[in-house]
Parts: C-alpha cells; sequence; structure tokens
C-alpha cells in the first residue's frame, strides 16, 4: 500500500527523464549508464505543392540531460504506426543517436 505522504507527492510530481537520470547519477550506488537516450514520435503537417498538405512522422532523439533534441529526422513516413513502432524499437535497444540516419535509411529499403 503506498503511504498518503506518498500519495500526494505523487499527485503534484511527475520526475522528468533529466530528474530520473540526475537522481541515478547522484546515488553512489548506481553507475549512470553510458548513453541514455529517448527517442519520440515527431508528427507534423507538410505542405507540397505536388501533393498539397499531408500528415508525416518523424523522430527526435533526447540524450541524457538534454532538454532539446540532438538528432531529428523528419518526414520519415506517412505511417505513424510504423514509426511509433521504429520509435520503440530505437529507446528498447539504445541506439547511438550517431547511427539514426542510417538506421532509418535501412529500415525504408
Amino acid at each position: 500500500m503506498v503511504s498518503k505522504e506518498y500519495s500526494n507527492v505523487a499527485k503534484h510530481h511527475i520526475p522528468t527523464l533529466q530528474s530520473i537520470a540526475r537522481g541515478l547519477h547522484q546515488r553512489s550506488d548506481v553507475n549512470p549508464p553510458p548513453m541514455l537516450v529517448s527517442y519520440f514520435l515527431v508528427p507534423e503537417e507538410i505542405c507540397s505543392p505536388e501533393l498539397g498538405v499531408y500528415k508525416t512522422y518523424g523522430i527526435a532523439a533526447y540524450c541524457y540531460m538534454s532538454s532539446l533534441p540532438t538528432h531529428l529526422i523528419r518526414d520519415i513516413s506517412t505511417d505513424g504506426d510504423k514509426i511509433f513502432c521504429v520509435a520503440r524499437n530505437l529507446n528498447k535497444h539504445q541506439l547511438s543517436p550517431l547511427h539514426l540516419q542510417d538506421y532509418i535509411l535501412d529500415i525504408l529499403e
């Protein structure tokens, strides 16, 4: 059972990725991961003279302790479910953002 004190805090404080990583880094018994990367789906509407307005999806990579994306690949596909699965797999396997563009090109082939 959750204590009353904890449940009150939990209602008003949702930890961010940065605060979780900072907390791990401050603990002496836990070494921070060598790289903590989070990948997110980025929906956009793009206007093209040939196609008109269409909805497309990209992926943004946020690295450990960063509030801005370190890598962003836009307009990967119009299939949002496919790109969501790609982002989920990237998070699961913690691919380095340096290889993100090559990975995206490989899945599009």
